[in-house]
């Protein structure tokens, strides 16, 4: 294949509420994708993914990990994260897809927090074992259900926004307890950090230097260093290569592009250097990654 499939968000029911929201349940009945794709299939969304698994079974791969199922565990998979569904039992769970067109213009903020925290850590899997929690979500979830039904009553679109953020900062708030988020009691250092990824998510084809993003975003090469070791507990550069290699790793395993042209799309004018750089950091030779045993 030439390129990784991306999938898009339903219009319908969605062309009545006119908000980018969907909900549906696991098991996923047959027929309710419109591109008619096998889920274990790897591919991509052009949307956010919130998957809750309340049963456990089988793995579920993001970014070429697998990882296991267990009861009530959410996996957040961001737009051009590439996963599937590995063959198996199909649990049972709460599937939420939404863009950022769901929050407020005016809480652009928000859009940013959600994009380069919640969904961009290491990890893309949390379990929730609380069960005051639990108890919310599983309120929260027919609400907003019901709420998509309702696109014609005063406050509709401000409705869908605020339950989809409590829904996502009670994720948050669990995922942080079991330390798997950045964070600081500095509130420049993290909002500084999360500018640097927003920045390395636009730019890491142009620019594999930390004193490049520093001037993007205004301040020294030392206090970009200084913040993101703050919140996350390692530095810049260690984002950038990472960010680059996870992009080669998407192509080389879900396109038929040539090595070459992987390196010339991702900013390498040698290959040599590519090659070398890939098996710095991912351990293996693209060759060897393109072709697991």
């Amino acid at each position: 294949m030439n390129t990784l499939p991306r999938r898009q968000i339903h219009r319908t029911p969605l062309e009545i509420s006119k908000q980018m929201l969907e909900i549906y349940r696991m098991p996923v009945p047959d027929g309710i994708l419109t591109e008619a794709a096998d889920r274990t299939t790897p591919h991509a969304h052009t949307y956010f993914e919130v998957l809750w698994f309340e049963e456990a079974g089988g793995t579920h791969m993001v970014d070429f990990q697998d990882y296991p199922i267990e009861e009530n565990s959410f996996f957040l998979i961001a737009p051009g994260q590439v996963h599937a569904f590995c063959e198996g039992p199909r649990p049972k769970g709460v599937v939420l897809d939404f863009t950022e067109d769901v929050f407020p213009a005016a809480r652009a903020g928000d859009n940013m927090y959600v994009r380069y925290n919640l969904f961009g850590e290491a990890s893309p899997r949390y379990v929730i074992t609380e069960p005051e929690p639990l108890r919310a979500l599983r309120h929260l979830v027919p609400c907003l259900e019901s709420e998509l039904k309702k696109a014609d009553q005063l406050g509709h679109a401000d409705m869908l926004g605020i339950m989809l953020k409590v829904i996502l900062l009670i994720i948050y708030r669990q995922a942080g307890a079991q330390g798997h988020m950045a964070s600081s009691r500095n509130n420049s250092a993290l909002r500084l950090f999360t500018l640097f990824r927003r920045e390395v998510e636009g730019f890491f084809r142009e620019s594999r230097t930390v004193a490049d993003y520093a001037d993007r975003l205004g301040v020294t090469p030392k206090v970009l260093t200084t913040a993101v070791n703050e919140c996350a507990h390692r530095p810049p550069h260690s984002f950038i290569e990472e960010r680059v290699v996870l992009e080669a790793k998407r192509m080389l395993r879900c396109t038929d592009l040539k090595i070459k042209e992987i390196a010339d799309q991702l900013g390498f004018d040698d290959v040599s250097y590519f090659v070398k750089f890939f098996k710095n950091n991912a351990g293996l030779l693209p060759k060897e990654f393109r072709l697991p045993s």
